[in-house]
């Protein structure tokens, strides 16, 4: 599990950075790349195969993993906003502070519950 938990961080980083477009890009290209659902539907997308082939080495059925697996990324989603919003709102810490408090509280929650449920039979 150790080693899952480890491999788990790469994709999870690839999926943070899948949602923003680098600098010093063409206009076509930063319109066709700026953050909204298509891309963040690219990011769940890329970040279930890798997940499904490296971290979980996943030989279920695919369609029904990935709809669990989307389940789990919304409501990480969710968890990292009401995270977000208790350090940030509540709390008074700067942006960046908050933002990695709430990633270090989503990224349990997404490994466990992947683990048991997405990918139970891996």
């Amino acid at each position: 599990m150790r080693q899952q938990a480890e491999k788990l961080q790469v994709p999870q980083g690839i999926r943070e950075h899948q949602t923003l477009p680098p600098r010093g890009e063409s206009i076509a290209c930063a319109e066709l790349l700026k953050p909204g659902p298509r891309l963040e539907m690219h990011g769940v997308v890329n970040n279930y195969l890798l997940n499904r082939w490296w971290t979980f080495r996943s030989t279920g059925s695919f369609g029904g993993e990935f709809v669990k697996f989307l389940i789990v990324s919304i409501a990480g989603l969710g968890l990292n906003e009401l995270a977000f919003w208790l350090f940030r709102g509540q709390l008074g810490m700067g942006v960046l502070i908050s933002q990695c408090l709430a990633i270090l509280c989503v990224l349990p929650f997404n490994f466990i519950v992947n683990k048991l449920w997405s990918f139970k039979d891996s």
